[in-house]
């Protein structure tokens, strides 16, 4: 069936959503530049994550589930712990610390089906389209 069961309510645009690997969760990246983190069942809001300078355009779950990437047009791409409801910090970031980027710049990433690669793609950068490629190393955490 087709039938809506839930209706999150939420003040600022959804760029981008996932299910946690459990399914127990639902991230949702917005314009204002806040990820949300809410409860499945209940439907309920459950925290918020705030740290990127613009609107959020790209999140995913590590396959552990209580860690979180995200991409934004602030030219970071940011690590969040959910199972702590903090951040673990910019993994990277595209621009010189206090450069402005463009309002234009989009930023897409996925992590591979074992955690271990990460592959970002960002729209615009010195005008020409960028994709990276990482191989993450879980001991340094």
């Amino acid at each position: 069936s087709n039938l809506i069961s839930q209706t999150l309510m939420c003040e600022s645009i959804a760029n981008t959503v996932a299910f946690s690997p459990d399914d127990s969760l639902i991230a949702t990246g917005h314009v204002d530049g806040v990820i949300r983190l809410w409860n499945v069942k209940s439907g309920q809001l459950v925290f918020r994550f705030a740290g990127h300078g613009r609107g959020i355009s790209e999140i995913a779950f590590v396959p552990d589930g209580r860690t979180l990437l995200s991409a934004s047009s602030d030219g970071t791409v940011r690590v969040w712990s959910t199972a702590h409801n903090r951040t673990l910090g910019i993994f990277h970031r595209v621009f010189a610390a206090g450069m402005e980027p463009g309002r234009e710049i989009y930023c897409r990433l996925s992590i591979s089906s074992d955690g271990r690669r990460l592959v970002v793609g960002f729209n615009k950068l010195n005008d020409r389209p960028k994709i990276f490629l990482w191989d993450i190393d879980y001991s340094q955490r």
